[in-house]
């Protein structure tokens, strides 16, 4: 998969708030934050100052494609590691798969081929015990007996 297609936006397009340095907002992690400066990200951002470096405010549109895009692409986009995104999903409450992070890998899951490949190899090999009785359990509680 081409990194433009692991990177795209599927619910933008994505815009940076009205802002002005020195004015107070809400992020959504830290509460109320001072704005000092714009990040350089490709996708500039608001920055606030924290104790150890400056740090995007969470809030508006990035906040939306936090709980919407994969975290690949919001990396990219707001120039970030992933590993910064995903205390920002822990905090907003997003489950680890987004809607965009599906997109992303629904033509992984549609393969035919590997489905096929999947199957060759789990057939006529039974599950370990701690796996059927974690299957038992789950249905139990679907089906409510």
């Amino acid at each position: 998969m081409r990194l433009s297609d692991r990177v795209h936006l599927h619910f933008g397009p994505y815009s940076p708030p009205r802002f002005k340095v020195g004015q107070e907002v809400q992020c959504a992690i830290r509460g109320k934050v001072t704005i000092y400066g714009v990040s350089k990200g490709r996708i500039p951002w608001p920055l606030h100052r924290t104790a150890i470096r400056p740090s995007l405010v969470l809030y508006a549109d990035l906040a939306n494609a936090v709980r919407k895009e994969s975290r690949v692409a919001v990396a990219h986009w707001w120039g970030v590691s992933q590993s910064t995104v995903k205390p920002w999903r822990l905090a907003l409450g997003v489950p680890t798969f987004t809607p965009g992070a599906l997109k992303l890998r629904a033509p992984l899951y549609a393969n035919p081929k590997r489905g096929a490949k999947i199957a060759a190899a789990k057939r006529g090999k039974p599950r370990p015990p701690e796996v059927r009785e974690k299957i038992r359990t789950a249905l139990k509680r679907f089906h409510g007996t």
